[in-house]
């Protein structure tokens, strides 16, 4: 209520009530930009929380990558992928998988395709930063989205050096684990990965229900035409 001069009507001015979330983010922010490494890493990990709406959107992959430098962005994506926040984990997956295969723009003014640059540059550096091994990690989460997801990703960007990797938790789901099996597989087919059926073999003797079932699940029965 305000209080007018004696004489007038007191009356209710409208306002505007502030969500206690957006609060806390315009304190956040106010905090963050008195320290620009921090505010900068903010920045990162806001657009990688929102890439799920600017999918295989090479123009904003571009405009994250050239918020900072490369060091800058394996150190904000590895602690994305640490967070234990499942939200952020499967958000940064999304980015690392579309700018680790995209790298043609649309045509430009001539019709010709336009390469961008750093994305190729992001391509060559990544196998060697700190996000390799987080997504290592990940791969024993003990959420079951992060897991299946994690799986999913290193298959997905093709990198070779998770095969021991996938093969361990191939090992451990046998027993533990059956439902990441078929994921499973699927990532060491997409690595180049020879022999699956030896691995199809070993779930299908498995002494567990689980395990024999996932088997029959994997897809790669499908493929009639196989003498197995």
């Amino acid at each position: 209520w305000r209080l007018e001069p004696e004489g007038k009507r007191q009356t209710r001015r409208p306002h505007r009530r502030l969500s206690r979330q957006r609060l806390a983010r315009g304190s956040e922010v106010r905090r963050l930009t008195s320290n620009l490494p921090e505010a900068v890493s903010f920045v990162i990990q806001e657009k990688l929380e929102n890439y799920i709406d600017y999918l295989d959107d090479l123009g904003y992959i571009d405009a994250v990558l050239e918020t900072a430098d490369f060091d800058t962005l394996f150190s904000v994506i590895t602690q994305m992928l640490q967070s234990g926040n499942k939200d952020r984990i499967l958000a940064t997956h999304l980015f690392i998988g579309d700018a680790m295969r995209l790298y043609t723009k649309y045509p430009d003014s001539d019709g010709n395709p336009s390469t961008s640059k750093i994305c190729l540059l992001f391509q060559q550096k990544l196998p060697d930063s700190t996000v390799v091994e987080a997504l290592h990690k990940n791969v024993f989460s003990n959420i079951y989205a992060v897991r299946s997801s994690t799986v999913y990703t290193l298959g997905r960007i093709s990198l070779k050096t998770s095969i021991p990797v996938l093969k361990e938790s191939f090992r451990s789901s046998l027993d533990n684990d059956p439902l990441l099996l078929p994921q499973l597989l699927s990532a060491l087919v997409w690595l180049g990965r020879s022999h699956i059926w030896k691995l199809i073999e070993k779930m299908a003797s498995s002494p567990h229900d689980m395990t024999r079932w996932a088997a029959l699940g994997c897809g790669f029965l499908d493929y009639f035409d196989n003498p197995k």
